[in-house]
């Protein structure tokens, strides 16, 4: 306003009080730049603003009264409040400062930002009786700073979503400072100057070395980098990161380091991911035992395996050089063309079929064709992925499999000798052949869809053949045979079968199950042969073997006569030349006598070789009993210790515990025994004797095999020979060739077999078959 006879009072005292304090009037040069005011406190509502005060906030000074009322409508409710708290305070304590910005309405509406500092004028008692102030716009600035506020927010939010973060270096310092986005990637503390060192010490393994080769590089000169590292978060846990920065010279002194950091981890992840499917996909694409392929929209091969190469013949380079449609058979192609048509279509996503392949040398595959179809983002067709099966044998064997069938069914239905009929579960005749009509004398119209039982069978033999419980049950005679099928798989039995003639013939019936696709039974087929003539011929052998008993009952009975009075007359006839050499010793000197003397004890020998194959088989199966083959083989080497130590013999025992054989002990022991004392007697002077003993099961037998490595034989030129009464084959003064006799007939005696392998000079290994008492 300007002075005048209207001047203020206030403004005039005011005037007076500059004049008179200079403070004043630097306070207002310093401060009033966007308005002045002084308020007395002693009349509250008085107060003089000068025309600069109203201008700022849009109003003309010449209307505006100076009343505090006037403003206190203007400024912010909240703001208002602050200034009177910060007045009363500082009235209050003249060092607490009354500054404070606060918030006006401008006329035209829109909010103005004005920083208001005051002073407190004071009498003499100090008591403030004046309140001096002065404003300044700050709009300007308070927008800028809320903008820049608003942009650091939005920096902050974008460093969020691309977890980025800033960080620079101190060179003079060694000192690291991580922004806020960087410190959570980090894991570290935000706004903290770190130790160059303890940055470093982060970063695994390589990285390290990386980085200072880097940073070295930056310090020589101006230059930026952008690099991946892995660094260390937590225990155990680890971080990719993507590194920026560049490198700040002052002077020609590299003075900072600065840039920004990414959490890369899972681009990076899910890049060595997708770069380890695609691994896997190629070496399963490469390696698979299937034909696989990449094929074109338009038919040409884009990749292929070695599998699908070897499939067709071609190479390559040679395949490649063709489509799919160009070694396709004709036949084929219209319906794989036709697919993959509604495939392209999107009608389907894959389809299977069988189809023929040209072989490069001319002869056909067939295959089992498998075509899935790739797409785009947007659902484009990219290409196919075929997988195909080399399925020739298959269909070579289905081939075999309906030329089997058809034959199987000219055989049913021609078959004139073996009766072949189908029944339902209920025992319907559903099938007659032509054996069946010569055999039981009906015709096929007449007997379809009648009870196979009622026509043929007979009702006594059924129920000799069924329980009381299940005739309770009334389920019918015939039900016998189906539970037989049932339970084992098969029933076959003898039965008499009623003709069409009225008279009977014997058979044999052999009723199987036939299975559908689910696994039911659906029909049973009965394969029914004459065994007229088998009965015959078993009444002749029957009268034969009763024959053939008598005559070795009476062959035996003699056989033991004969032994008995030969060793009889054996014993006497050596007792009585033992007599003659001691009543007369010249005896012993006549060369005839000691001749007699040799020719008694070979009769004796042979007699009593001779008893012990009578014994061998007069011993019959009831005497067989379960043996610890273990213990039999322990027992016999313990018998023949001496004998073992004297020929510096060492024998290998491999029988698993607990394997029980089905024999007859003294037998079983004089088999093992004759063995290996053989492999002691014929073993080789030119290696220490070894003996193995080792036994094994295999399916209802045990084979028991005694392995040497002794003088060996020559099996070609010995032949059938080996086994026989008197064969020897070794000059061995003890050589009697009975006892491989005798352990060849005790063997099969128990049900068994005895083989052998031998080479000269090698040894020899006998491999002795008996029945499992398992």
């Amino acid at each position: 306003m300007k002075a005048g006879k209207n001047i203020h009072y206030l403004q005039s005292e005011l005037e007076q009080k500059i004049q008179e304090d200079l403070s004043i009037f630097h306070f207002i040069e310093a401060s009033a730049l966007d308005g002045l005011w002084y308020w007395d406190i002693e009349n509250p509502d008085e107060e003089w603003m000068n025309a600069r005060f109203w201008e700022t906030l849009g109003f003309d000074p010449s209307q505006m009264p100076h009343k505090a009322s006037a403003w206190q409508t203007l400024i912010d409710p909240d703001d208002l409040r602050l200034s009177l708290d910060n007045f009363n305070k500082h009235c209050a304590d003249p060092n607490h400062p009354y500054d404070q910005i606060v918030r006006y309405q401008h006329a035209l509406g829109h909010t103005v930002y004005i920083r208001c500092t005051g002073m407190a004028i004071r009498d003499d008692s100090g008591h403030p009786i004046r309140m001096l102030g002065a404003h300044i716009d700050i709009t300007q600035l308070k927008v800028t700073q809320n903008l820049l506020q608003d942009r650091v927010a939005l920096l902050d939010q974008a460093n969020k979503l691309a977890k980025t973060g800033t960080w620079n270096l101190d060179i003079a310092t060694s000192t690291v400072t991580l922004g806020k986005m960087a410190s959570r990637i980090l894991n570290l503390k935000q706004d903290y100057a770190y130790d160059f060192d303890d940055i470093m010490g982060i970063l695994y393994g390589v990285h390290k070395d990386k980085m200072h080769a880097t940073l070295d590089r930056l310090k020589a000169s101006p230059s930026t980098f952008d690099d991946e590292f892995n660094v260390s978060i937590g225990s155990d846990q680890h971080l990719w990161i993507r590194v920026i920065g560049t490198s700040v010279f002052e002077d020609g002194t590299c003075t900072h380091i600065h840039g920004v950091l990414q959490n890369i981890d899972e681009q990076v992840r899910t890049v060595r991911q997708l770069a380890h499917q695609e691994q896997l996909f190629r070496k399963t694409f490469e390696n698979a035992s299937i034909g696989m392929a990449l094929v074109g929209l338009d038919g040409s091969w884009m990749r292929v395996n070695q599998s699908i190469c070897r499939m067709v013949g071609y190479t390559e380079d040679e395949l490649m050089a063709l489509t799919f449609q160009d070694i396709t058979h004709p036949e084929d192609l219209d319906n794989d063309l036709s697919l993959l048509q509604e495939t392209l279509d999107g009608v389907r996503d894959s389809y299977v079929m069988e189809k023929r392949y040209y072989h490069k040398k001319g002869h056909l595959v067939w295959v089992l064709l498998s075509v899935a179809i790739v797409r785009d983002d947007r659902g484009n067709p990219l290409h196919f992925i075929s997988q195909i099966t080399d399925v020739s044998k298959s269909k070579r064997n289905e081939l075999e499999l309906r030329k089997s069938l058809g034959r199987l069914e000219s055989i049913y239905q021609n078959n004139t000798q073996i009766a072949m009929i189908e029944l339902d579960p209920m025992g319907l005749i559903v099938s007659f052949n032509e054996g069946a009509e010569n055999l039981l004398g009906y015709q096929r119209k007449a007997v379809m869809g009648k009870t196979f039982k009622d026509l043929f069978m007979l009702e006594e033999e059924l129920n000799e053949r069924i329980d009381l419980s299940e005739k309770s049950y009334n389920r019918g005679a015939f039900c016998v045979v189906i539970d037989s099928v049932h339970e084992h798989g098969f029933d076959r039995h003898e039965w008499k079968f009623r003709q069409k003639d009225g008279s009977y013939l014997p058979v044999q019936m052999t009723v199987t199950p036939m299975w559908d696709e689910n696994d039911s039974i659906y029909q049973y087929l009965a394969a029914i042969t004459d065994i007229s003539k088998i009965h015959e011929a078993q009444v002749e052998v029957e009268t034969l073997l009763n024959v053939t008993t008598a005559q070795n009952d009476r062959l035996r009975n003699f056989t033991h006569i004969v032994s008995h009075n030969l060793r009889s007359h054996t014993g006497n006839l050596q007792m009585l030349l033992d007599l003659l050499s001691l009543e007369d010793s010249s005896l012993a000197n006549h060369e005839i006598f000691p001749m007699l003397q040799e020719a008694a004890q070979g009769l004796h020998n042979t007699v009593e070789h001779l008893n012990d194959v009578i014994n061998v088989h007069s011993i019959q199966g009831e005497t067989m009993v379960s043996i610890d083959l273990n213990g039999l083989v322990d027992n016999v080497l313990t018998g023949i210790k001496a004998m073992m130590a004297n020929a510096g013999a060492h024998v290998k025992i491999d029988i698993p515990k607990g394997l029980m054989v089905k024999g007859i002990p003294a037998y079983l022991d004089s088999v093992v025994l004759n063995l290996i004392t053989n492999s002691i007697k014929y073993r080789s002077p030119k290696r220490p004797c070894e003996i193995q003993v080792s036994a094994r099961p295999k399916k209802d037998m045990v084979v028991l095999t005694i392995s040497d490595n002794g003088l060996g034989m020559n099996l070609p030129a010995i032949g059938d020979k080996i086994f026989g009464l008197y064969q020897t084959f070794h000059k061995h003064s003890d050589a009697r060739g009975v006892g491989l006799f005798l352990v060849k007939n005790q063997v099969e005696s128990m049900g068994g077999r005895i083989e052998l392998k031998s080479k000269p000079d090698e040894g020899t290994s006998f491999h002795v078959f008996l029945r499992s008492s398992g």
